[in-house]
């Protein structure tokens, strides 16, 4: 492990849990330190992946990058001295493509050496999130059969799927849930990749993709997405609802939000045609926006939605969180400006977010720091605790703010749910959608 790998760890879990309003991880019981692993994930929200896998992982993990993101030196050491390898690809040159061996052969060494090594299975991120797994190139099990033929099959080498699911990684408070699948030991291919190498890889390849599955809520039809999301949001445990919301726990809302979207993906077209339309008119006839619906429902089912602890726990944070509020200023303005600045694709901005808060922050705080310096005498070290203290209470800001949001919701939600004149009829209604739904 390099020493800014290390300082990684250290550092992006805590901006992580502080970033997701709940992070949950799932059978990593399955990774023990010293084997030989390659693991396979889906790609759902592009730099925030690489983020948040190696910061949950029990091991330390390399990765491989796109090759022109390591141009330019200081960008190159960067790369490297995170855990990062060049992968070389026909938009680099085709001349370039042979770099690749190279590069393979690290790997494998590194392997060897019991270091595990990830790769995105599905080779890119769909601009806006969609909860689906992509289809898996033949990439990983290439890599993976490349390197038990480097060592005479040898190596020991298993593959594990990590099942990537997020409630939204584009909203903060958002909550985030790793699954690691079953392993694939590539020992049991070995007879058939002797005999028939691409039989064999072909194989491999249909096995992470099915383990895969098993591990991520999957929307089989990407042109049902909107409709799903709407069935989806006719019940408390839909996986789309945050643990800030006041959801329930988010292992549970996974594994019913998985069962109900593998309902919807056997429906027949028609069938599944005819529950979208009645979905979207009950939201319309109810006059519902996404962002109220959990409280909405709340409400039909007669549950308390909470109103007055939320107020009292937003006037208790309150001061607490102004502060955080002017001393992070800086660093807030710059995380929702400058993402959307250098770049016109969405899905980059979660993890940019990230990245620049660790980069700028220690930086920008010197501004709030040398402010109060001309009114108090501070000596040098008095910065470090002040800038834990400026964390803690931005940390307190953005809750407070979101806390703020939902209250909003609710207040809106409950008097919606007031105007109804006939409650019974919206009741009955709801209640044969949602069984209709699988829920």
């Amino acid at each position: 492990m390099t020493a800014l790998y290390g300082i990684y760890k250290f550092i992006v879990p805590n901006i992580l849990r502080a970033y997701y309003g709940k992070v949950t991880v799932v059978n990593d019981d399955r990774v023990q330190k010293g084997e030989v692993i390659l693991f396979v994930a889906n790609h759902p929200s592009a730099l925030m992946d690489p983020l948040v896998c190696g910061a949950f992982a029990k091991v330390p993990i390399h990765f491989l990058g796109r090759a022109d993101l390591f141009k330019s030196g200081p960008a190159s050491w960067f790369l490297r001295n995170s855990h990062m390898w060049p992968i070389y690809r026909d938009v680099d040159g085709r001349e370039n493509l042979d770099k690749n061996e190279a590069v393979f052969k690290e790997c494998y060494a590194s392997l060897k050496e019991g270091n595990p090594i990830l790769l995105y299975g599905e080779g890119f991120t769909d601009e806006q999130f969609i909860r689906r797994v992509k289809k898996i190139k033949k990439g990983p099990s290439r890599i993976a059969f490349g390197g038990e033929e480097a060592y005479d099959f040898k190596l020991g080498l298993k593959i594990i799927p990590l099942g990537v699911n997020y409630t939204n990684p584009d909203v903060y408070g958002s909550d985030l849930i790793l699954r690691y699948g079953k392993p694939i030991v590539m020992s049991d291919f070995e007879e058939v990749y002797r005999s028939n190498p691409v039989k064999a890889m072909l194989e491999v390849t249909r096995r992470i993709e099915t383990h895969l599955l098993d591990e991520v809520i999957h929307i089989e039809k990407k042109e049902r997405t909107t409709d799903v999301e709407l069935i989806l949001e006719l019940d408390e445990h839909h996986v789309g609802y945050t643990h800030l919301q006041g959801a329930p726990r988010h292992i549970d809302r996974w594994t019913r939000t998985k069962k109900v979207v593998d309902h919807l993906n056997a429906m027949s077209d028609e069938g599944f045609r005819e529950l979208a339309e009645k979905t979207r008119n009950f939201w319309k006839n109810t006059q519902t926006p996404s962002a109220e619906r959990f409280h909405f429902i709340q409400l039909l089912k007669k549950k308390n939605p909470g109103v007055v602890t939320d107020a009292a726990m937003i006037g208790l944070m309150l001061p607490f969180a102004l502060i955080g509020a002017v001393l992070n200023l800086p660093v807030f303005v710059l995380l929702n400006t400058l993402p959307k600045k250098l770049t016109k694709r969405s899905c980059f901005y979660p993890g940019l977010k990230i990245g620049f808060s660790m980069l700028f922050f220690p930086i920008l705080l010197l501004i709030p720091y040398n402010i109060i310096a001309l009114f108090i005498d501070t000596d040098w070290w008095m910065y470090f605790p002040f800038a834990i203290a400026a964390a803690f209470l931005g940390h307190i800001a953005l809750r407070t703010r979101q806390r703020f949001i939902h209250l909003t919701h609710k207040m809106r939600a409950a008097k919606r749910f007031a105007a109804i004149s006939n409650k019974e009829v919206v009741q009955r209604e709801y209640a044969s959608l949602h069984e209709q739904a699988g829920w």
